[in-house]
């Protein structure tokens, strides 16, 4: 059995960078579903949350070529 092991693995492949795309996507819809939450409890969300969302709104925008 051929196992790849992590040092296989570089940046610039497309299924990694696929894969990382996919796990900060995954990152902001829980950041998504935690801050409705809280808006819906007519409490403020926290900043640190509010930025983790932003951030990953410009990594989305980097990779569609927006930037």
């Amino acid at each position: 059995m051929n196992v790849e092991k992590p040092e296989d693995y570089h940046p610039s492949d497309i299924e990694h960078a696929h894969d990382i795309q996919e796990l900060l996507l995954e990152y902001r819809k829980q950041f998504q579903e935690t801050a409705d939450f809280i808006k819906h409890k007519n409490e403020t969300v926290p900043q640190n949350i509010s930025d983790a969302i932003r951030y990953i709104d410009n990594q989305i925008a980097h990779w569609a070529g927006l930037f």
